[in-house]
C-alpha cells in the first residue's frame, strides 16, 4: 500500500497532462495476501483508473530469470511463465 499512494499521485499527474483513458494500472510485486490485493484494487477503483485483471506477483524466481536476461514469459518455471503470459495477454487484449 505504501507504493500505491505515489503511484496514484503519478497517474493523476499524467492524466492531467495527457489522455487519462490511456492510463492502466497493474498490481505488481504482489504477495499472497488476498486482503491486501482487494484493498489495493478498491483504492485504485476509487481513484477512477482502470486496473488490469492480471497481476504480476513478487516471486524470487522472476529475479533469477531477469538476472539471466530472460523475460517473465521465458521463465523456466511454468507457474511463473503462466503468470507473466497472463499479464501480457491482458495488456494485449486492452490494446487491441
Amino acid at each position: 500500500m505504501d507504493d500505491l499512494r505515489p503511484t496514484l499521485a503519478l497517474a493523476r499527474k499524467i492524466a492531467r497532462n495527457s489522455k487519462p483513458e490511456l492510463i492502466m494500472l497493474i498490481l505488481t510485486k504482489t504477495g499472497r495476501s488476498e486482503k491486501q490485493m482487494q484493498l489495493a484494487s478498491m483504492k485504485i477503483e476509487e481513484s477512477g483508473f482502470p486496473l488490469l485483471e492480471a497481476l504480476w506477483p513478487q516471486r524470487d524466481g522472476y529475479i533469477t530469470e531477469f538476472n539471466y536476461g530472460r523475460a517473465g514469459s521465458e521463465a523456466i518455471n511454468p507457474h511463473l511463465r503462466r503468470s507473466a503470459l497472463a499479464v501480457e495477454n491482458a495488456l494485449l487484449a486492452k490494446i487491441f
